[in-house]
């Protein structure tokens, strides 16, 4: 009988002890597991949430880029009608608007000066050309409109020049 007790006991310790054993080691591995794949995703998400950010960046600076370049004409000819206006005499007004006119397709390009807008309805004061404008703007010594819409032609020159007052 002790020797059963024994052979149990042995048989117990070499053939169920070990399964048992595996078991745990089955359930500990199983959450090293869950945990090494929720970690996965955890990281996995993290990342696509950055690209997603980063992507939004370069949108956002591209638009940015695309906007400053779309201004950088507005700008230029603004500044014109600065230099125009506040020139200390006629040939450097003359001299400004001769550069000006570099921008232009022709100098006949149309200018429509807005003075009234109406949800869709839009009144425009009579019709001029970009050289009769600067000359206007050389003679009154005061600019009176912003740019508000520039059309260019194929070759990037400005074909007709649509100004707001301020």
């Amino acid at each position: 009988m002790i020797v059963r007790k024994k052979l149990f006991s042995i048989a117990f310790m070499v053939l169920i002890l070990p399964s048992i054993a595996t078991l745990n080691t089955g359930c500990g591995s199983s959450k090293k597991a869950k945990a090494k794949a929720a970690e996965e995703a955890r990281i996995a998400k993290e990342k696509e949430e950055r690209i997603k950010r980063e992507e939004a960046d370069r949108k956002r600076r591209e638009e940015d880029e695309k906007q400053r370049a779309l201004r950088a004409p507005i700008q230029k000819i603004e500044d014109y009608f600065r230099k125009v206006s506040t020139a200390s005499n006629v040939e450097n007004a003359n001299a400004a608007i001769d550069q000006a006119m570099n921008m232009f397709s022709s100098p006949d390009a149309p200018v429509l000066i807005v003075i009234k807008k109406t949800g869709d309805i839009i009144d425009y004061d009579r019709p001029t050309s970009a050289r009769q404008y600067f000359d206007y703007l050389k003679d009154q010594k005061k600019t009176f409109n912003k740019v508000d819409k520039l059309e260019f032609d194929e070759k990037g020159k400005i074909k007709e020049m649509i100004l707001i007052t301020q």
